[in-house]
Parts: structure tokens; C-alpha cells; sequence
């Protein structure tokens, strides 16, 4: 009813207001403020009180399809909010697709792009969690692994999360194809910048489908960042939790010790 929604609509703002969070963007879900993933993945997920408010806020959006532009803290929990929807796409696609008889050999549904091969594989732990009860194998795709346990991978996963250089390499070599890829990341998307991968990064996405939803994540919100996701993202909703300037979870403390040039073997 009427009255139902207005009464659920001022629900939500007053969730969105308490926990810090702006949303802005064209016909705005609602967060998801319980776990309601079938029983595998709720189960799973009871080990946590509740969502954190970006995985809230970030799943109602993802789940629709929506392309999302996402700026919050390190430690605030964005990994599900990416790689939940990322596992349910890549599940859903992996049938429609085998049903009507396509080979997804060495074929990458969902891409996962990071910074580093430790965050990487932090992520494919993660998703190991989850994604088997999901029909769904991933992969991590780095410059640290072996070439060969790749290649091998590969050939069953159809979700890969992987470090641009390593990912872009693998693609001109005709080793990965993305043209089936229509659930992209872009995690840490400053620290890419930071790092010069903007190159490899528009590489990648110029192979992928151009009707994919995708997905940035971001720390800061720097002019960098802001025509990338103007160039790749369509309609997105922007997500903030926190300030957009924030850099690292001012919850972390930070030490700093100022010593003796003869202190520092100390330390």
C-alpha cells in the first residue's frame, strides 16, 4: 500500500542516516538490511550480526543490474558487497549460456580487477566460501602465481579476479576471453590509478561486453577516478559511506616513531 511504502521509504533514510550512508542515483532500492541469499549462502553469512551498511546498500544496488560507483573506507566490508552479486551473475549467466550451447572455455563471465596479487588472493578466498554452493570456480589471475596452474584454472573458472598487467597479458595472448564478460570490478580503483595501471585498465574493459554492469570502488573520488567511471559506467548510482576524501579506516590507528639514524637497526 501506499502508506506501506512511505513508511518503509522513511525507514530506510533513517538506516541510511544512521549509518553515514548518501546514495544518490535514479530510482534507489532500499537497503538490505537482513541476510536473504537461499540457505547456503545465509548460513554462511550468520557468522556476522548484520550486514555492514556498505554491504546493505551496495547488494540492493548490484542485485538489480545497476552499474555502482562506490567510495568508502578500507575495512567496511565493500569485498562481499561486490562479491556476492559478482557470484549470483556469474552462476546465472553460466546456465543461460550453457543452455543455449555456448563454450565458456577459458571464458571470464565476471572480472574482478585489483591492485595487487595479495588483495587478489584475499578476495579468491573469499569467494571460495561461497561460489562452490554456486555452481561457480574462481580464479586468481596475478604475476606472482604459476602460468601454468593459471592456464589450468582457467579452462573451468568463469570468475576471475586478477591484477591488470597479469589479466591484460593473458587476454592479448588469447589465453582469457572477455567477451562474454558482463560483471566487472574495479576494486581499489584509486590505487590502480596510483600505480599507472589506467592503460591496462582501459585495455581490458574495451574487450569486455558493452551492455556489462560495472562496479568501481574507490577510497578517494579524484578527477582520475571521475572520468574513468564517465567513460565505462552507464547511469550509476554513486554510494558514499563516509567522507569521500577518506584514504584509509580512520578506526586504524597509525604509530609513528621518530628515531636516531643509529635507532633505526633497533627498529
Amino acid at each position: 500500500t501506499p502508506e506501506l511504502e512511505e513508511r518503509s521509504a522513511a525507514e530506510n533514510e533513517k538506516y541510511l542516516a544512521e549509518n553515514n550512508i548518501i546514495v544518490s542515483g535514479q530510482d534507489l532500492p532500499p537497503a538490505i538490511q537482513q541476510y536473504d541469499f537461499g540457505e547456503r549462502i545465509s548460513a554462511r553469512l550468520q557468522q556476522y550480526d548484520a550486514p555492514t551498511a556498505i554491504q546493505a546498500q551496495g547488494w540492493s544496488i548490484a542485485l538489480q543490474g545497476r552499474d555502482l560507483i562506490g567510495v568508502g573506507e578500507s575495512g567496511s566490508g565493500k569485498t562481499l558487497a561486490f562479491l556476492l552479486p559478482a557470484l549470483f551473475h556469474v552462476s546465472h549467466q553460466q546456465r543461460l549460456l550453457q543452455e543455449a550451447g555456448v563454450m565458456l572455455k577459458r571464458a571470464a563471465l565476471g572480472l574482478i580487477l585489483v591492485p595487487t596479487s595479495d588483495i587478489a588472493r584475499q578476495i579468491l578466498k573469499v569467494a571460495c566460501q561461497y561460489g562452490p554452493s554456486m555452481g561457480v570456480h574462481p580464479v586468481d589471475i596475478t604475476g606472482g602465481s604459476k602460468p601454468q596452474r593459471q592456464l589450468a584454472e582457467l579452462r573451468t573458472s568463469n570468475l576471475v579476479i586478477g591484477t591488470p598487467g597479469r589479466v591484460l597479458n593473458l587476454v592479448q595472448r588469447g589465453d582469457l576471453v572477455l567477451d562474454l564478460c558482463s560483471y566487472l570490478v574495479l576494486d581499489e580503483a584509486d590505487r590502480m590509478m596510483d600505480m599507472s595501471f589506467e592503460p591496462q585498465i582501459r585495455a581490458i574493459i574495451n574487450t569486455t561486453r558493452s551492455d556489462r554492469q560495472t562496479l568501481m570502488w574507490s577510497a578517494t573520488w579524484p578527477d582520475q577516478i571521475q572520468d574513468l567511471a564517465y567513460d565505462f559506467l552507464s547511469n550509476p548510482v554513486r554510494l558514499c559511506v563516509g567522507s569521500t576524501q577518506v584514504r584509509a579506516n580512520q578506526n586504524i590507528t597509525q604509530h609513528v616513531h621518530i628515531t636516531t639514524h643509529q635507532e633505526k637497526t633497533i627498529l
